[in-house]
């Protein structure tokens, strides 16, 4: 039996190749770069959306604190001196 020789390409078949290899290449490229804007324009999004969150105080933080009060050791908080339950310095 003989040895069979490789069989060799033609250029236009080479040429060809090559430019398979480039556009698969280029496709490649489009495709980690639109994940990347996927991505960029996902953290942008949650970023807005965390920032425009507005967290306000519960009515009762802000009613008595912000006019002083008395210290109730009991709930650790601010409040006006009448709550019964509650635990105050005495005078």
């Amino acid at each position: 039996m003989e040895a069979r020789q490789p069989r060799r390409r033609s250029p236009a078949g080479i040429q060809e190749a090559n430019t398979v290899k480039r556009v698969l290449r280029a496709g490649g490229r489009l495709t980690i770069a639109m994940i990347g804007a996927g991505v960029g324009a996902l953290l942008a999004a949650v970023r807005f959306l965390a920032g425009a969150a507005e967290t306000t105080p519960a009515d009762d933080e802000l009613s008595s604190s912000v006019r002083g009060g008395l210290l109730n050791y009991r709930t650790g908080k601010f409040d006006d001196g009448t709550n019964p339950a509650g635990i105050y310095k005495p005078d």
